[in-house]
């Protein structure tokens, strides 16, 4: 890959967007795969290191609700009785956690405090679970081939690769918003492999080892929308924008209405004329009516197909905090920055997958400053847009819905890690890159900085979710193990 360093000018910009050639382009692709592989398989070494069919991992982890078979039932249970049967939908009579809250008396928020049923037939109602098809589809598959239901290992693996590539295309955003304002390609992904690895390393994606969210999946449909944000107008980019929005409206209809609408607020801030540059009745508009019909056509089959079912899930009222009930917090502030308050977010069993509490504090400052910066110079006009879009994945819904983010703080903030890493690790260097003569002191203290919050992020997933040395995926040398093998005599 050429430098192609041009000179620090007003002109530098211009130069930017013509850096990039096809080859470049696929080249910086490759290099994002590459980094994704390396960084996999040091996960597999060390923090994914469990042997998930050792009866410690069932012990520690699945027991105490940590490691989650829940997608692994509904696919068999949509095996067994059909999927279209039952609309696709999420059949709650075979989750463990629904069981278990039925069985301690109902769930108040639901409608279901009062004596529920044990027989009678519950779907969710908040969430259609179309975005597990893929999931479904994969496992049908594994079944025709070995003639065995796919296990935990299947799972785990689709949702390791979703997350994959929820960093890998952050990391191209990275890549192509440094380039945009300083148009050396090399700096540039190395500027986003940075990001890249500070995102495939934060304890609230690794946790999908665990569980998959449906904040995972609306993840990766962001990703693709900020990715086409700094690329040309092209038919691919539409494509890529279209695709993004379809995956975040199927994923998280609640979450992608609120979204959708500050993008058009911020489209009308910027000015009328970028509706039409992102195509919006294509790229926006005609994916999310698509996603919308697909989810109701879902309801609509349940309804037919089976009348007596009941479909339950929290009402607005209580998501949006608006219920009365200030037994979990009693001002919107403290609901909104719980975390804040508390430090950290807490996940599972009290443990706190949050990551380093600095992350998210500077975070928000290279937002702001990310976003302002574009009101002064031209060439980060495109950085500041960016982390404007990734800031509307959160803070709206927050906002909105506060009651909802404030009970699941190990799936809501994950939401703001695009807008906090890009301005951290992309925007910031961008913006001090500007006048700078020399660019590689900017990118290795940016990689310094990366790979050290990436370190302390491991440690502390580590700390929420210990491993157990005993039942080790990958045998590896340990302190006890290698104890022991100098203690054996010649």
């Amino acid at each position: 890959m050429g430098q192609g360093e041009c000179d620090v000018s007003d002109r530098e910009s211009e130069c930017g967007q013509h850096a990039w050639t096809g080859q470049s382009w696929w080249q910086a692709v490759l290099v994002h795969a590459v980094v994704a592989v390396v960084i996999v398989i040091g996960l597999f070494c060390t923090v994914h290191n469990r042997d998930w069919h050792h009866e410690a991992f069932d012990r520690d982890l699945v027991a105490t609700h940590v490691f989650q078979d829940r997608w692994n039932d509904l696919s068999d249970f949509w095996s067994e009785n059909g999927w279209w049967a039952h609309g696709g939908l999420w059949y709650l009579n075979v989750d463990r956690n629904f069981n278990r809250w039925l069985e301690g008396g109902g769930v108040d928020h639901w409608g279901l405090g009062e004596d529920p049923d044990p027989n009678q037939d519950y779907y969710y109602r908040s969430n259609s679970v179309i975005s597990l098809l893929p999931l479904h589809v994969a496992r049908q598959a594994g079944h025709a081939v070995t003639g065995e239901s796919p296990g935990r290992s299947l799972l785990i693996t689709h949702n390791l690769i979703l997350v994959t590539l929820v960093a890998l295309l952050l990391g191209l955003t990275a890549t192509r918003l440094f380039a945009n304002v300083r148009s050396s390609v090399l700096h540039a992904v190395l500027i986003g492999s940075g990001v890249q690895c500070v995102l495939q390393t934060h304890p609230l994606l690794l946790m999908s080892f665990f569980r998959l969210y449906f904040e995972h999946v609306f993840l990766l449909g962001a990703s693709g929308v900020l990715l086409a944000a700094v690329l040309p107008a092209t038919r691919w980019t539409v494509a890529t924008r279209a695709v993004g929005v379809l995956i975040m409206v199927v994923s998280d209809l609640p979450l992608a209405i609120p979204t959708i609408a500050a993008w058009a607020l911020l489209n009308l801030i910027a000015g009328k004329e970028r509706f039409r540059r992102e195509r919006w009745w294509v790229g926006v508009v005609f994916p999310a009516v698509v996603g919308v019909v697909i989810i109701a056509a879902q309801y609509i089959v349940l309804t037919v197909a089976q009348p007596d079912a009941v479909v339950v899930g929290s009402n607005l009222l209580f998501r949006t905090g608006f219920d009365g009930d200030s037994s979990r917090y009693s001002t919107l502030w403290e609901g909104v920055l719980r975390f804040a308050t508390r430090g950290e977010f807490f996940g599972p069993l009290g443990a706190r997958p949050g990551g380093t509490p600095w992350f998210w504090v500077i975070g928000i400052a290279a937002c702001v400053v990310t976003v302002t910066s574009g009101a002064y110079s031209r060439r980060m006009e495109g950085a500041a847009r960016v982390v404007a879009l990734g800031a509307t994945l959160f803070f709206p819904f927050l906002l909105i819905f506060s009651n909802a983010a404030f009970i699941h703080p190990f799936a809501y903030p994950m939401l703001l890690l695009p807008a906090l890493a890009i301005a951290t690790f992309a925007g910031v260097p961008a913006l001090c890159s500007l006048k700078a003569q020399r660019l590689w002191p900017i990118v290795t203290v940016t990689l310094v900085v990366a790979a050290s919050v990436s370190i302390a992020n491991l440690r502390r997933y580590l700390v929420a979710f210990p491993i157990d040395t005993t039942s080790l995926l990958i045998p590896i040398l340990t302190v006890d193990s290698d104890r022991d093998a100098s203690q054996v005599s010649p």
